[in-house]
């Protein structure tokens, strides 16, 4: 048996897994978060860039809330998580997250109205009953589809035979978090999801985890990393510039022990 991903261990309800498209990151980046300024009445929020071709724009997504404590460390995974959810008679029928890869590809299946609605991809067939009633749910299914080249996400609604079908949200998911969303996929849309090992830092205020923004209004400082220049771990400061009032986040590289490696990954 081949090893299973991080995010299945645990409902090992598969045989084996895939072996996914070698990402940008060769392992999981652990972050060491410092505030240095003198102030605590705010957050800072880490975020990904909006990467998809779907014409309908959609929001960034707050994975990570830091609160105005001195110091946090988190991990940045390479496991990540699909998740699919649709309106149905004013309750929200959410499908996952599952645990799957870069570079896989999905499709949403719903042949008529009454049917599952089939989130599909391998060999795995699970339920998911989130809006508590029977008339309507979702499942998950993998049917063995070739992986995409460039370790993209790929989501197809497929066009139904009997009915017009419906809209989707697709999430994606870190530690089983919310990442990115990609909102109003219509019936035969096919929306390609890149996740690039970026992310934001940005201070700001009144933000929970999940929030999602359209605009940086709120912001009064962001910088971008790269995580791939940061292979062993990340260290990154808040520090107030100069002349006071304004911010700067500082990014090193920092080696984090195995032990305190496996202990963010337990805490997350």
């Amino acid at each position: 048996m081949e090893d299973q991903c991080g995010s299945c261990r645990r409902n090992a309800v598969h045989g084996t897994c895939y072996k996914p498209p070698a990402p940008a990151l060769k392992s999981s980046v652990p972050i060491i978060y410092h505030n240095k300024t003198n102030c605590v009445d705010f957050e800072v929020i880490v975020f990904a860039s909006r990467q998809t071709s779907h014409i309908v724009s959609s929001p960034y997504v707050a994975w990570q809330v830091l609160r105005g404590q001195s110091s946090v460390s988190f991990i940045y995974p390479l496991d990540i998580q699909v998740g699919a959810s649709y309106t149905h008679a004013d309750q929200q029928v959410t499908a996952g997250p599952f645990c799957t890869y870069q570079g896989s590809t999905w499709e949403i299946v719903q042949n008529n109205s009454a049917d599952t609605a089939e989130l599909k991809e391998g060999n795995i067939f699970l339920h998911c009953f989130c809006c508590h009633c029977y008339c309507c749910y979702f499942s998950f299914e993998v049917t063995g589809v070739a992986q995409n080249e460039d370790s993209s996400i790929v989501i197809v609604n497929s066009v139904p035979h009997t009915w017009s079908g419906r809209k989707f949200n697709v999430g994606i998911y870190k530690n089983n978090k919310l990442f990115m969303i990609q909102n109003d996929i219509h019936v035969g849309d096919k929306v390609t999801i890149t996740i690039n090992p970026m992310l934001y830092f940005a201070v700001t205020r009144n933000f929970d985890t999940g929030e999602k923004f359209t605009t940086f209004e709120l912001m009064t400082h962001i910088d971008v990393f790269d995580l791939t220049k940061f292979p062993n771990g990340m260290e990154v400061s808040l520090v107030e510039q100069p002349g006071g009032g304004k911010y700067k986040f500082i990014a090193q590289n920092t080696v984090i022990s195995k032990r305190q490696l496996n202990n963010l990954i337990v805490n997350h």
